[in-house]
């Protein structure tokens, strides 16, 4: 299982309130991506999603 979603809680425009406890800056808490991984989660996965996420991120 992998899952990815936004850092923030659901319906809300506010930052994660666990990223700010941390010291992220809102800005970057705004930005931030949850990646939650199963037990049986392998790496060739979590390679082809990085690639779908970080590409055309870095592209903009």
């Amino acid at each position: 299982m992998l899952q990815i979603k936004t850092a923030c809680t659901s319906g809300s425009l506010e930052p994660s309130h666990v990223l700010t406890a941390m010291g992220v800056p809102p800005k970057e808490a705004h930005g931030s991506l949850r990646i939650t991984l199963g037990k049986d989660t392998r790496s060739f996965i979590l390679r082809q999603k990085a690639l779908k996420i970080f590409i055309p991120a870095h592209t903009q």
